[in-house]
């Protein structure tokens, strides 16, 4: 087996049944952590156990294309900064995470009873995580052991009413709320605003789409497109809605150095799934905590090489687009 394994090869391998032998004879430097908690259990795929092996081994549509235009995109260095005391803490709707990475729903599991391995393995690294209104029907989500979840409403059996409820009695922090059409998206973020708990438009896919949204009373946009990355327009959103509500991202996402390049370019937090993914069919809650530790790492590697010490220093000045 090659030496030569990227982050998505290693953590698929895991998904997909290697042993710890065969981890081990990738080099990989990181390799220990990956195999530090219940190692046993990521020998296999277990049907079983609700993983979607089909959804969790290939690749979106439009991961090559992200990948394309984020290989356009490189980090400025800056080696001699002090970064002696970073801190990559965020706060988001009045709470605090450990970094701006959001754990975000993927249809493998959110929306099923594995939402509750998700959300606990999230809480353990400090970051919060996008669950479905249907999850945890006996109460509330998590023992409070690290950021409230924020609810994904159900666009196809639409019920305002519903969503409201589950988000109060799942104690979420915000609720995303997907959005294909924008006569429609203004409706149900108004409907949704009632609620007092923060709405975020999900599937916005461009400068006017984003404006709509936060006229509707939108608290935050997600750049999520299936057609295209979004990274590509993530500059002009966020340029186009200022400092008036965050503009977060999706689709795709899978290191630490392209978090930067998005935070760089406007971004207020990534979220990430497809990984997730493979830690939760790996090894349950611990396997997506330590996915989100490894996202959580790189990115405070990339920050102290970049010379920043913490997301409020982190700007456009950082990356050079079309550099490769």
């Amino acid at each position: 087996m090659s030496t030569q394994w990227t982050r998505r090869d290693m953590i698929r391998a895991m998904a997909l049944g290697a042993s710890a032998p065969v981890l081990a004879s990738t080099g990989c430097d990181w390799q220990e952590g990956l195999q530090r908690e219940r190692a046993s259990e990521w020998l296999t795929v277990v049907d079983a156990r609700g993983a979607n092996r089909d959804s969790i081994e290939g690749q979106s549509p439009n991961d090559d294309a992200l990948t394309a235009v984020l290989d356009r995109i490189t980090l400025v260095p800056h080696h001699f900064a002090d970064v002696s005391r970073l801190d990559a803490h965020a706060v988001l709707f009045g709470q605090t995470m450990y970094e701006p990475i959001v754990v975000g729903a993927h249809p493998s599991y959110t929306g099923t009873a594995r939402d509750e391995q998700i959300l606990r393995g999230a809480q353990a690294a400090g970051a919060t995580a996008v669950i479905g209104e249907s999850g945890f029907e006996g109460g509330r989500a998590g023992d409070r052991v690290g950021p409230d979840p924020w609810i994904l409403a159900d666009s196809v059996t639409w019920d305002p009413v519903r969503t409201m409820e589950r988000a109060s009695v799942l104690g979420a922090r915000a609720i995303v709320l997907p959005v294909a059409s924008r006569a429609t998206g203004a409706r149900r973020v108004r409907a949704l605003s009632g609620s007092g708990i923060p709405v975020l438009v999900s599937g916005v896919v461009g400068r006017e789409a984003a404006l709509d949204a936060m006229d509707a009373g939108a608290r935050a946009v997600v750049l999520n497109d299936e057609r295209r990355a979004p990274i590509l327009i993530l500059e002009e959103v966020a340029d186009a809605v200022g400092r008036r509500i965050p503009v977060l991202i999706s689709n795709g996402f899978v290191g630490g150095e392209d978090i930067l390049k998005a935070l760089a370019l406007g971004a207020a937090a990534v979220l990430v799934d497809r990984p997730v993914a493979w830690g939760l069919a790996a090894a349950g809650a611990p396997g997506v905590r330590r996915v989100v530790e490894i996202l959580q790492q790189e990115l405070a590697y990339a920050m102290g090489m970049s010379g920043v010490s913490n997301p409020a220093a982190i700007s456009r000045s950082l990356v050079r687009v079309g550099a490769r």
